[in-house]
């Protein structure tokens, strides 16, 4: 209750204080071995272009306070966090190299996803309207401790390869249970909040694990996956049945509101054909919008609404860091991705579920704007990745 933003500035500061903990330490126990611990891999160059490029845009932006920091302390989209996402997969990936250590850091965001998915699904249902001795904002039907609907989609999307991975690396029955059951509640979370991004990477991510999963075959993979898959089309069918819908409340269920896709390529374009190298600096969007929102904004419902974010991250990047920066961080997901597709072939059994999470956090970057979680935990994942190939 003490910031002005309810939902980022406290996730990211604690991010911030905890990754310059751990790298103190990890300092600390270098100089004490007297050793450099520095685990090289694929990603080494296009991280360190991504600095270059993102510092050299804060340098060259219109406004270094939010370029550094970010607009209205959110921190995200700013220099510092995305240092802080360099420093995190280095930090990770040099010391998570146990599979068992490896496996419980997969069980905790599986168990943490499905925690947070269990929150936002009673409050998208109206359950929290009945308990009076709640606060208003928890109330709220769009209420969620991640901050939005579709974030929730993409972590929720995310998570489904791990828990099916999870299933079966695991030899300990309680995380056996847990990847048995939660995919269950993440397709639920997904078709009853319809987002779109949520609609799009929830199938994308089953493909992609299906794909990444070398070791098995399709059919096989499908067999198993079948009463998910099931479960999956009886809910979906089940949503868009009126009766059904009404006893859920879904008739007037809240609607997550985004600034249109084709008016915020206009403002990119705008920004490119000024300042087409680094963009106008982190955190500018807000007063991109104000100043160049296409005119026939005003004859929509939104002419009264300001967003300080566009229809995607991919345009988000392109217009506050400009084509340097687009495509410093399209290298960066490139090599991601070649590591992805590499890792099928890792002794660790996890491997091709990482594998397909960080495929589905790198295609949200297309089709919605992220907030904190989803860029941490695919540099998260990255650094995991990293450590076992």
């Amino acid at each position: 209750p003490i910031t002005t933003e309810f939902y980022e500035t406290a996730k990211i500061a604690l991010l911030l204080v905890v990754t310059g903990t751990l790298f103190l330490v990890w300092a600390i126990k270098m100089f004490l071995e007297k050793k450099v611990s520095f685990l090289r891999s694929p990603l080494d160059l296009p991280l360190l272009i991504l600095v270059v490029v993102l510092t050299a845009a804060t340098v060259f932006s219109t406004n270094h306070y939010f370029s550094l920091l970010g607009s209205y302390l959110r921190f995200q989209p700013s220099l510092a966090f995305s240092l802080m996402l360099v420093v995190t997969y280095y930090i990770f990936s040099a010391n998570i190299k146990s599979l068992a250590i490896r496996e419980k850091v997969v069980f905790s965001f599986v168990l943490s996803v499905a925690v947070a998915g269990l929150l936002g699904l009673l409050s998208y249902l109206g359950v929290f309207e009945l308990i009076s001795f709640l606060p208003p904002f928890i109330k709220s039907r769009a209420f969620n401790t991640v901050g939005s609907l579709s974030a929730l989609s993409v972590l929720a999307a995310a998570a489904l390869p791990l828990t099916l991975g999870l299933g079966d690396a695991t030899k300990d029955r309680f995380k056996f249970y847990v990847g048995r059951l939660a995919p269950f509640l993440i397709v639920s979370l997904v078709i009853l909040l319809k987002t779109p991004a949520g609609l799009i990477l929830l199938p994308a991510s089953f493909v992609f694990y299906v794909i990444c999963k070398g070791s098995e075959s399709p059919l096989t993979l499908l067999r198993k996956s079948l009463p998910i898959l099931a479960w999956a089309v009886v809910l979906a069918i089940a949503v868009n049945t009126p009766a059904i819908s009404k006893a859920l409340k879904m008739d007037n269920a809240p609607l997550e509101i985004s600034f249109g896709a084709r008016e915020s390529w206009q403002i990119a374009t705008q920004v490119i054909s000024a300042r087409p190298i680094f963009g106008a600096g982190f955190g500018s969007f807000p007063t991109l919008f104000t100043v160049l929102k296409p005119l026939s904004t005003n004859n929509t419902p939104l002419w009264n609404l300001r967003f300080d974010r566009p229809a995607a991250d991919a345009l988000l990047w392109l217009s506050e860091v400009g084509i340097a920066g687009f495509f410093a961080f399209l290298f960066v997901l490139y090599k991601a991705l070649s590591m992805a597709i590499y890792s099928r072939n890792a002794s660790d059994p996890l491997a091709s579920s990482l594998s397909a999470s960080v495929l589905t956090l790198a295609l949200s970057f297309f089709l919605t704007s992220n907030l904190s979680l989803s860029p941490y935990f695919l540099f998260f994942f990255l650094a995991l990745l990293s450590g076992q190939l």
